[in-house]
């Protein structure tokens, strides 16, 4: 039971720096400017708690606890990786293309991780 609370937990955390990542590159496009440390430091956060969310879901794999639809594993591939490969096809990309890119790929990562609380 705590593996589910905790994986719950985690899935909750996830999605404040999901929000964070997506509102800075919002603020990027409006003023122009490239990426500081506190983006690399917010998708890096983004990208640990998914991870360790994920992590904690492949547990619970192994204990025999499926997902109620084993999409569930498909979506949590894509918000584990959504943001960071949107940023790295942009990269060679204008400053403020850049910006939307991962405000998008924000908004995308974050429309997943809600089907995942959908489809459990």
């Amino acid at each position: 039971m705590f593996a589910i609370d905790l994986h719950l937990a985690l899935t909750y955390l996830s999605v404040v720096p999901m929000a964070l990542v997506t509102l800075e590159g919002g603020i990027r496009a409006v003023r122009a400017r490239a990426p500081g440390k506190w983006a690399a430091r917010g998708v890096n956060a983004m990208l640990l708690l998914i991870g360790v969310t994920a992590a904690a879901g492949l547990a619970l794999l192994v204990q025999g606890r499926q997902p109620h639809r084993w999409l569930h594993l498909m979506y949590a591939f894509l918000a584990f990786g959504t943001v960071v490969t949107a940023d790295t096809i942009a990269s060679r990309w204008s400053i403020r293309s850049r910006a939307l890119t991962t405000c998008a790929s924000g908004l995308l990562g974050s429309v997943i991780l809600l089907r995942l609380f959908a489809i459990g």
